[in-house]
C-alpha cells in the first residue's frame, strides 16, 4: 500500500488523472478478458471501458441493420414469388375455364347430332359389341 501512495505522489495528480481518463476509455486490462464481468452492469462498464462498449454497441447496430436487409429481401423475393404463383393460378383458372365452356359447347353440339340422327329415319347406331370389336381393332 505505501508502494502505491509512493508511486501515486510521484506521477502527481496529472498523472492520476491520466490514468483514471485511460482506465474510464480503455478498461482495466485484464479485468476487460474476464467474461463474467462483462455481464455485470457497472462493473462490466469499468472492466470493458467506453471504447469496448461503443464497438460493441456500433457491431450490435450493424448486425441489427444486416438482419434487417436480409429480412426485408427475403420479404420481397416472397412477395414475387407469391405474386408469380396467383398469376399462374389466375392464367390455369382462365384456362380451365376456356376448356370446360369449349366442352359444353362439344357436348351441345355433339347433342344437336345425335338429337338430329335420331329424329331421322334408316340411321344405325353401333351397338356396344361393336364399339368393343372396333376398338380391338384399332389398338
Amino acid at each position: 500500500m505505501q508502494v502505491l501512495f509512493e508511486l501515486l505522489r510521484a506521477i502527481g495528480p496529472t498523472g492520476c488523472m491520466f490514468l483514471a481518463m485511460l482506465g474510464f476509455y480503455e478498461g482495466i486490462p485484464g479485468l476487460n478478458r474476464i467474461k463474467v464481468l462483462a455481464d455485470i452492469p457497472i462493473v462490466g462498464d469499468i472492466a470493458l471501458g467506453r471504447v469496448e462498449l461503443a464497438k460493441r454497441s456500433a457491431v450490435e447496430g450493424m448486425v441489427a441493420r444486416a438482419e434487417l436487409v436480409a429480412l426485408q429481401a427475403t420479404a420481397d423475393q416472397e412477395r414475387r414469388l407469391r405474386q408469380i404463383a396467383e398469376d399462374a393460378a389466375a392464367a390455369d383458372r382462365e384456362r380451365a375455364s376456356a376448356l370446360a365452356k369449349l366442352a359444353a359447347e362439344r357436348q351441345t353440339a355433339l347433342d344437336e347430332r345425335e338429337a338430329d340422327a335420331r329424329a331421322t329415319p334408316g340411321v344405325t347406331y353401333p351397338s356396344p359389341e361393336d364399339l368393343k370389336w372396333l376398338q380391338k381393332r384399332l389398338q
